[in-house]
């Protein structure tokens, strides 16, 4: 049975997240936190299930963000994290880019791209879709949400910089047509990056929440 955060995969807190929103859940709740499956539940001695769905209490209290490690193990994985904007590589940044504008809000795609197995390069002999998984299976929740708040402020100041950069190259061009139309794709990335709905890491950068809230497990 789990019965704290620390204990509590990334993966896991987001699909208790996910039945704590469908009311008179709780059995399904109780049912992912330790195991058993909600028919086992159901013939269980009352006082016994009362003693899990107690156990399901640190539900009730936000999860706190850890602070950031320079790595970690995962599964069977050893990952390091890419924990400075100078050692972020192209790939990784048209990846989280990528991810940003299709709406993507798994956090755990957003991490794969900074957590690379110890002694490789990002997405260089390995799966990053594996890298994802084992994060969502493995890796603690306060972790996740340490890593998650670090990595996306830290890419969101990369690419700010990068649109203002791109906009004062912009501005020396002495093409006025050329300079009219990137002038106007320029205005529409930045309409993009300030905008809640383009830019997914305002969602993905809210606060966590207590999954049962004010919530009572009967």
């Amino acid at each position: 049975m789990i019965t704290d955060y620390e204990h509590l995969p990334i993966g896991k807190y987001l699909s208790v997240l996910d039945l704590a929103k469908v009311q008179d859940n709780d059995l399904a709740i109780v049912s992912a936190l330790s195991g058993h499956t909600e028919d086992e539940l159901l013939n269980m001695p009352i006082t016994e299930y009362r003693h899990l769905a107690d156990g399901a209490g640190f539900l009730f209290h936000q999860p706190i963000p850890a602070k950031v490690a320079k790595s970690y193990k995962v599964g069977d994985l050893k990952l390091k994290l890419t924990d400075k904007a100078e050692r972020i590589t192209t790939a990784q940044y048209i990846d989280f880019k990528e991810y940003a504008k299709a709406g993507e809000t798994d956090i755990c795609k957003y991490l794969s791209v900074v957590l690379v197995p110890e002694g490789k390069t990002y997405n260089d002999g390995y799966d990053v879709a594996e890298i994802a998984d084992a994060i969502r299976e493995h890796l603690p929740t306060p972790d996740a949400l340490g890593l998650r708040d670090f990595f996306l402020t830290r890419l969101g100041r990369l690419t700010a910089d990068s649109l203002t950069y791109s906009r004062k190259m912009i501005a020396r061009l002495t093409d006025r047509e050329k300079k009219a139309e990137l002038t106007e794709k320029m205005k529409v990335l930045m309409d993009f990056w300030r905008s809640g709905d383009g830019c997914i890491m305002l969602t993905i950068l809210q606060r966590s929440p207590a999954v049962l809230g004010v919530k009572y497990m009967r």
